[in-house]
């Protein structure tokens, strides 16, 4: 669908230029005829009348040739305001679009670093999830190395003070 609108614009941008062209061909014949003008005089003067820049140096002296301006100024400066319209359109329609494609470039090369960076995060995460894991694993064992040793000095503790207080242990009093 775009590119159909984009041909009819750029069809219709062509056939507009080439009446403008032969529109300004024509009028300047007219006046080269009404107002006895030089070709390149009247040529100059129906460019200026139509791109409202009239700077006034060549002006109709004749009553035909002022309503042929009155005319002329009506019904062709708007073509030639919409015509500059479009070729204006269409390159700042073409800068846009390189900025938003360059924009679009920059946004889709951010989004992949931040990829990147999610995949590296997440790797190193789970390198530290395991890391503690194993530390969890290694604080059990050391934890139960712990109980075991404590076990072994409470039994020491328990003979040391047998010992001390010269008890014997029940196992012995029932040997004699």
């Amino acid at each position: 669908m775009k590119s159909s609108w984009k041909k009819f614009f750029s069809n219709l941008l062509l056939i507009e230029i080439i009446v403008i062209i032969l529109v300004i061909i024509i009028w300047a014949v007219i006046f080269h005829y009404i107002e006895w003008l030089h070709f390149w005089d009247a040529l100059y003067f129906t460019v200026t009348t139509m791109s409202t820049i009239w700077f006034g140096d060549i002006t109709p002296q004749t009553d035909l040739g002022k309503i042929f301006v009155s005319i002329y100024a009506i019904i062709w400066v708007p073509l030639f305001i919409s015509v500059s319209w479009l070729i204006l359109e269409s390159r700042f329609n073409r800068h846009i679009k390189s900025y938003v494609s360059k924009f679009h470039k920059e946004l889709h090369m951010a989004q992949e670093e931040v990829e990147a960076l999610e995949k590296k995060v997440s790797h190193e995460l789970w390198d530290v999830i395991q890391q503690n894991e194993e530390t969890w694993e290694k604080l059990d064992e050391t934890a139960q190395d712990i109980k075991k040793t404590k076990k072994k000095i409470e039994k020491i503790q328990k003979t040391i003070e047998d010992n001390i207080t010269n008890k014997k242990p029940r196992w012995k009093l029932w040997k004699k």
